[in-house]
């Protein structure tokens, strides 16, 4: 597959460009509920997911015990439903029944656009492969 430098800087890419898209998700949640939610304050709960996510993706990379990714799978991803449904209302004091609401929509917009951008990313990252591999092949 992709040299393991590679796909670290696909994965951090991926992640970095996630965190400012789930800012903006969470700020379009926060918009569609009524609730007073600004982009810049939407950062930081952004950045803990991001970073979580980042965790999770790091100790894929350096783990080859397979029960040990599952539980660690398993685990990360627990917490970060858990995040995306009790940062809104712990952050932004937002009452209960409406930060649910804002999590549930925050969950579902990131998880569609962190599929499709990563994928572009792949694509990229496939592409630069592919250039190297033809440029060093000459």
């Amino acid at each position: 597959m992709f040299p393991l430098p590679i796909v670290i800087l696909i994965t951090i890419a991926v992640v970095l460009i996630s965190m400012f898209l789930n800012a903006l998700f969470l700020w379009l949640a926060g918009i569609i509920c009524k609730s007073n939610i600004r982009y810049k304050k939407a950062l930081l709960p952004s950045v803990l997911v991001g970073s979580l996510t980042l965790l999770y993706w790091v100790s894929e990379f350096f783990t080859t015990n397979i029960f040990l990714r599952i539980f660690f799978s398993i685990g990360i991803q627990s917490v970060n439903v858990i995040l995306y449904f009790t940062l809104p209302i712990l952050m932004f004091k937002i009452e209960w029944k409406k930060g649910l609401l804002v999590g549930l929509l925050w969950i579902i917009l990131v998880s569609i656009t962190e599929y499709i951008v990563f994928m572009i990313v792949i694509m990229m990252g496939l592409a630069a492969t592919l250039f190297f591999a033809l440029g060093s092949a000459v």
